[in-house]
Order: structure tokens, then C-alpha cells, then sequence
């Protein structure tokens, strides 16, 4: 094993995520019309913690192949460190914020049927389909003559 400690991993998969994003404070200009204030300063969007909303922009695109990369192992062994238990979560958080990245990308519109097939295939993500298949005669149990009476009647009514 290459990590001794999940807290290890987890700071390098820290280390990776810093490394490709920019935390950017959001902020307006400030409409205060008094002409002594510095036309520069821009004031901070709280939440309802009082807290400055922190946006993060990426440099880079996040991705579980890169992140592999960065830890100098490969893929086969990224996911078997998740199918150990100690190192389980810290695997599934990584993939939840490449996951998170892309999950938006599909807002934006661009590259969807990529984006799509990288969700499916790391995320397990699926196209659901239910069908719903119902019917009043269970078609081996009748004879010739009453499936292709139930068959003129199906025809008969459209």
C-alpha cells in the first residue's frame, strides 16, 4: 500500500483539488453614493451565517484519471482503495466533488454527451426506464381460436 493512513490520502487528494481550483470571494460594487468613498471598493455577499460566499473556479477539469496521476498510482489502485474499508470514504468523497464538477457542467450545455458518459461510467450514474407491462390474459393457457379472437378484437379497437 502507498497511503499508510486515510489521513494521508485525504491530504493529497486535498493537495490535488487546491492545486486546479480558484477560490474566488464574491462581492458587488458599492452603491453608496457618497462621493468620499473609493469608487474601488467592492463590498463582500454574506449568507445567512454571516459568512463571504467563497465561489470556486476551476483552472483545470477535475477528473478521477488525473487525480490518479497526481497520486502517482493508477486507476485499478484507486479503486481498490475504495473497496477497503478505512480508505473507503476518503476514495468516495474525491469522486462526490469530481462527480459535483461535472454534474454541473450539464447546466452550462457544453460537451453534455461526454459529460454524460463519464457519469454513467465512473458515477453510476443510469438512464431509468420503467416499463409497465400488464396483461388480462396470460396467453399460453388459451387456445388458437381465443388469441386470435382476443387479436381481432385488439385489432377492431384500435
Amino acid at each position: 500500500m502507498k497511503f499508510s493512513s486515510p489521513e494521508q490520502l485525504e491530504e493529497l487528494i486535498q493537495e490535488y483539488f487546491d492545486s486546479i481550483t480558484i477560490s474566488v470571494p464574491r462581492t458587488k460594487q458599492n452603491t453608496n453614493p457618497d462621493k468620499d468613498v473609493d469608487d474601488d471598493f467592492r463590498e463582500p455577499i454574506l449568507n445567512n451565517l454571516w459568512e463571504q460566499i467563497i465561489d470556486t473556479e476551476w483552472a483545470s477539469i477535475p477528473s478521477i484519471l488525473w487525480l490518479c496521476e497526481y497520486l502517482w498510482i493508477h486507476r485499478s489502485t484507486f479503486i481498490e482503495y475504495e473497496e477497503q474499508k478505512q480508505f473507503s470514504n476518503t476514495i468516495k468523497v474525491a469522486k462526490q466533488k469530481i462527480e459535483k464538477y461535472n454534474s454541473e457542467q450539464l447546466y452550462r450545455k457544453e460537451q453534455v454527451t461526454w459529460i454524460i458518459f463519464n457519469l454513467k461510467n465512473n458515477f453510476n450514474w443510469v438512464d431509468k426506464q420503467e416499463i409497465d407491462q400488464k396483461t388480462e390474459h396470460s396467453f399460453n393457457e388459451l387456445s388458437n381460436e381465443q388469441v386470435q379472437k382476443i387479436a381481432k378484437q385488439a385489432l377492431k379497437n384500435g
